[in-house]
C-alpha cells in the first residue's frame, strides 16, 4: 500500500486567520495509485494535494489542520476493502474520498457503512453505489446514464447491429445493462476479464459479426490501449464507441489517433461546463506540478467533493459527528462549484449527467467543437487543392 501524508490547513469559513490547533482533521483517500488506472489516480491525488496546499495559505477551519492519508486501491475491490479498514481502524479516519473505480468504492462501502464513516466518490459510476448505504455518497454521474446516451446515439445514427465488448467490472456492467435496455436493435455481446492482455481471439469474433458499430466498454485504461492497438492491427473498419473511462489522457491515443478518426470514435463523457472555479483548479494543479492537468472533469468533481466535506465539517463543528455530516450532505441543494450546480438526492447521488463527445485527432471534444475542427480541416484541404490546381495550370501554360 502506498500512503502519503500531507499536513495542510483549510480555509476558515469566516475568512479570518487563527492559530492552528494541535489535533488535525484526518481525511482519507482511496485511489488507484498503481495498476491500469494509475494515471487517473495519481492525477487526482496530486490535485488534492494542490487544493489543500492552496487552502492552507489562506487560514484554516475550526482552528485545525487537515491531514490527508492516501491509500492505493489498485482499482480492486479486495484491496480497497483492506485500505478502508486500515484508514478507519488504524488511522481513525471518519471521512474518506474515493474510490475512483467502482470496484474500489463498492469494496470500501460496506466497511465505511458499518463504521458510520462518510465515503464520498467523485468518479465511480456503478448503479449499485446508489444502494450501497446511508453514509455512501457520489458526486459523479451514474453509469446507467452513460449507457443511455450511447444508446440514443446509436438510434440517431440508424445502426441496426452493435457489437458490445465489456470488461467484467461493476461500472462497465452498469453501462452495458442500460445500453441493452435502451437499444432495440441487434446486440452481439462479448466480455473479457480485467487484466486481459491478448484480445486477438475476441477481435476475430468481433470481425466475423460485421456490426454497424463496435461499443468497447472498459474499466481500465490499460484494457483500452491494448484492445485498440490489436484492433488496429486487425484493420477494423466501422464506427467506434466508448464509455467515459477512455476520455482525458492524450497518452492513451498515441499511435491510434488516425485509426480512431477514420472510424468516427465517440464516447460518453461527464457533462462539465468550464467555469472560473474550474479554471482555478486547473491553474493550481499546473502551478504546483509544472504540467497541465489531463482529466478536467475528474478534478472538478473532486474539488467539489472536498468542498462539500469541509462545508459539512464547518456546519457540524466536529469531523467525528458523521451522522451530522451525513445529514448535511443529504441537505445539499443547488451547490455551485467547479463542476457546475447540483444537489444531492435521497440516494446520496449528485444527479449529474453525461454528454456525447467525438475524437478530433488529439482529444475527445464536444460535438460542436469536433464539427468546427472538421470544417477547418476541410477548408485547409480545399485551399491546398485549389493552390495545387492553380500551380498546375500555370505550369501547363
Amino acid at each position: 500500500m502506498k500512503k502519503i501524508f500531507l499536513l495542510a490547513s483549510v480555509l476558515l469559513v469566516t475568512g479570518c486567520s487563527a492559530p492552528l490547533g494541535d489535533v488535525p482533521i484526518k481525511i482519507g483517500a482511496i485511489l488507484p495509485l498503481s495498476g491500469g488506472m494509475a494515471d487517473m489516480g495519481i492525477e487526482l491525488q496530486k490535485s488534492l494535494i494542490a487544493e489543500v496546499e492552496a487552502i492552507n495559505e489562506q487560514g484554516g477551519i475550526l482552528d485545525r489542520q487537515i491531514e490527508l492519508l492516501f491509500e492505493d486501491g489498485q482499482c480492486n475491490a479486495g484491496v480497497a476493502t483492506a485500505a478502508a479498514q486500515k484508514l478507519i481502524r488504524m488511522e481513525k479516519v471518519s471521512l474518506i474520498l474515493g474510490g475512483l473505480c467502482s470496484p474500489e468504492t463498492l469494496g470500501a462501502a460496506p466497511v465505511a457503512e458499518k463504521n458510520k464513516v462518510i465515503l464520498l466518490t467523485s468518479v465511480s459510476g456503478a448503479a449499485s453505489i446508489s444502494d450501497a448505504g446511508d453514509f455512501i455518497f457520489r458526486n459523479a454521474p451514474e453509469g446507467d446514464t452513460n449507457g443511455k446516451i450511447m444508446a440514443d446515439y446509436v438510434l440517431e445514427q440508424g445502426f441496426e447491429k452493435v457489437i458490445l465488448v465489456s470488461e467484467m467490472s461493476d461500472f462497465p456492467i452498469s453501462v452495458a445493462n442500460t445500453f441493452r435496455e435502451n437499444f432495440l436493435g441487434e446486440i452481439v455481446e462479448e466480455k473479457f476479464a480485467p487484466g486481459t492482455n491478448d484480445f486477438r481471439t475476441l477481435i476475430a469474433k468481433v470481425q466475423n459479426e460485421k456490426g454497424d458499430a463496435l461499443f468497447f466498454n472498459p474499466q481500465q485504461n490499460q484494457s483500452f490501449v491494448l484492445f485498440m492497438k490489436q484492433l488496429q492491427e486487425d484493420e477494423w473498419e466501422g464506427d467506434l464507441m466508448f464509455n467515459n473511462t477512455v476520455v482525458g489522457n492524450p497518452a492513451l491515443y498515441k499511435d491510434i489517433s488516425d485509426f480512431m478518426i477514420q472510424n468516427n470514435a465517440v464516447a460518453g463523457s461527464y457533462d462539465v461546463v468550464p467555469n472560473a472555479m474550474q479554471d482555478a483548479v486547473l491553474s493550481r494543479f499546473e502551478a504546483r506540478w509544472n504540467r497541465p492537468a489531463l482529466f478536467r472533469h475528474l478534478l472538478a468533481n473532486q474539488k467539489d467533493s472536498l468542498s462539500l466535506l469541509l462545508q459539512a465539517i464547518a456546519s457540524t463543528g466536529d469531523e467525528k459527528n458523521t451522522k451530522g455530516i451525513r445529514d448535511s450532505l443529504y441537505s445539499v441543494e443547488d451547490f455551485t462549484g467547479a463542476s457546475g450546480t447540483f444537489s444531492i438526492d435521497s440516494d446520496g447521488d449528485a444527479g449529474k449527467s453525461y454528454e456525447l463527445v467525438r475524437f478530433d485527432g488529439e482529444a475527445f471534444v464536444s460535438l460542436e467543437k469536433a464539427e468546427e475542427v472538421q470544417k477547418l480541416k476541410s477548408l485547409k484541404v480545399k485551399k491546398s487543392t485549389s493552390k495545387n490546381n492553380t500551380e498546375n495550370t500555370l505550369s501547363h501554360n
